[in-house]
């Protein structure tokens, strides 16, 4: 056999492998942007991008190609593009993904691969199966106690997605910190309202319990309200829009939920009617 059809030959198996490499290739990386899951895959010869299962970016993927970007609208951000970067590690042909929404960088984390069958007879290696929505889970914030009320983690989910907004400022994270703190002693103090020790008191008293009930759950609801009016102004912020009202509305709602522990009034003034009995 001719040395020339020898050397094109293997040039053209070499080809052949690094075609069906770039096919069959299977890198996955996962993100958490704004509370939204991210999902990035080198996937059929295809790079796509997918936000909460929804596909934003699907394009072909070639060797040489370090770019890729799509337009995109979000309900906060408005119109904007999601684009990728390939970035080169070292002179062996390594790379990662660099990601952007808009102006906005996303951290992208490479899911764990391994050597599979048959995928490793063309030299890949594949991502487990569930991976992913493991990664999104130790990317979420840490898990937050019940408090007796699916209320509570409702408004935490809602203030952890408030606080990973771009337009969150110093003053704003710390409004929401002082907003949930509030949140969590009025549940807590609708927990001890709602022991059996405090059931077990005597008639005389119910109406004192009644009452302190029903001022708790009163803040509760305020509190609640608060969150709703800075997810609001934080959404606000982010359209250029006015935000003064909503924000208004929440630090009036911190200085009325400052008042004494209901919890604690309620102690102080049973001891006493016991005393004059």
């Amino acid at each position: 056999m001719e040395p020339v059809t020898l050397i094109v030959g293997a040039l053209a198996a070499a080809s052949g492998l690094g075609g069906l490499q770039l096919w069959f290739s299977d890198r996955q990386w996962a993100a958490l942007w704004r509370g939204h899951r991210v999902h990035v895959r080198h996937f059929r010869g295809q790079v796509v991008v997918e936000i909460d299962g929804q596909m934003v970016l699907s394009q072909h993927r070639r060797f040489y190609r370090k770019n890729h970007s799509e337009a995109w609208h979000h309900a906060a951000v408005g119109d904007t593009d999601v684009s990728l970067s390939k970035l080169n590690i070292g002179g062996q042909g390594e790379y990662t993904l660099s990601m952007k929404i808009g102006e906005e960088q996303v951290p992208l984390v490479e899911l764990t691969r391994s050597w599979r069958w048959p995928r490793g007879l063309l030299g890949l290696q594949t991502a487990e199966a569930g991976a992913v929505d493991a990664c999104w889970e130790r990317l979420s914030p840490t898990a937050v106690e019940p408090l007796g009320d699916a209320r509570w983690l409702a408004a935490c989910r809602l203030l952890s997605l408030t606080r990973q907004s771009a337009a969150m400022t110093d003053e704003l994270r710390e409004t929401a910190n002082l907003l949930q703190g509030a949140l969590r002693r009025a549940f807590e103090a609708r927990l001890r309202l709602g022991d059996d020790a405090m059931d077990a008191l005597g008639p005389s008293d119910a109406h004192l319990l009644d009452e302190a009930r029903t001022t708790v759950e009163s803040r509760i609801t305020e509190a609640l309200e608060a969150v709703k009016s800075l997810h609001m102004a934080v959404v606000s912020i982010e359209a250029q829009a006015d935000s003064a009202v909503e924000l208004r509305r929440v630090q009036q709602t911190l200085k009325h939920l400052d008042a004494d522990n209901e919890v604690e009034r309620f102690l102080k003034r049973h001891p006493q009617r016991v005393a004059a009995q």
